[in-house]
């Protein structure tokens, strides 16, 4: 960074501390505007930034770099997020209905009971991403990345998880009523407690699934599953 952008960083920083979610929005979309957060060409850096409680529904974020950044209770329904980076990022009770996420890098995010109802999150990348107690009712995550995140809690009913990856996931009382997994790779994945009624784990790969067996005879339908080999007793 040149000592102007420097500059430009630390008075944006400093200005954004200061005030409140709706006036955080103003900011954040002149900077959008001003094509000043692209991640290709970024002129002001916002890593670590506080731009919680932001208000700023369908703003256009894609390709935006916001990593690291804390949007704690944001309000981001319906925007548009695609290809953003997001690692590291605090959305902890963040607002994200229908947002569009598609390819956006969430990669150990915090997302701890963020309503994320019918966003699409296709091919995102939400490796160890914490969404404990996260809504994510219809969602879209087909191909998504979801190896070793912790959604314990977390609704994922009717949510689609078609190709996903979700190896040692933790999903232990996860809501997976009417899930689509068809093609997921759920190995090594902690599924103690958690409700597969009615999901459709079809071609699903569940090598080494853990508590797997409590849930099988909900299940809609497990055709050509990849299942855990059944252990031979001594």
């Amino acid at each position: 960074m040149s000592d102007l952008e420097d500059l430009a960083r630390a008075y944006t920083l400093d200005v954004l501390r200061c005030l409140d979610g709706a006036r955080k929005g103003r900011i954040l979309r002149f900077l959008l505007d001003s094509d000043l957060i692209y991640r290709d060409e970024v002129i002001i850096e916002l890593r670590g930034a506080d731009l919680s409680e932001l208000k700023l529904d369908g703003a256009d974020f894609r390709r935006v770099s916001l990593c690291e950044t804390s949007l704690e209770g944001a309000f981001l329904d319906e925007a548009k997020l695609s290809a953003a980076n997001l690692r590291d990022v605090d959305l902890r009770g963040g607002h994200l209905r229908y947002a569009e996420l598609i390819e956006v890098d969430l990669c150990r995010a915090k997302l701890q009971g963020a309503d994320l109802f019918g966003a699409i999150l296709t091919r995102a990348n939400l490796q160890m991403a914490e969404l404990e107690g996260a809504d994510l009712r219809q969602a879209y995550l087909e191909g998504a990345n979801l190896e070793g995140a912790k959604l314990v809690n977390a609704d994922l009913s009717e949510a689609y998880l078609m190709d996903s990856i979700m190896q040692k996931a933790c999903l232990r009382n996860a809501n997976l009523k009417g899930a689509y997994l068809d093609r997921a790779d759920l190995s090594e994945c902690d599924l103690r407690g958690a409700n597969l009624e009615d999901a459709i784990l079809s071609k699903a790969i569940l090598v080494d699934a853990k508590y797997l067996d409590q849930q099988l005879e909900t299940v809609k339908t497990l055709d050509k599953a990849i299942l855990p080999k059944v252990k031979k007793s001594a």
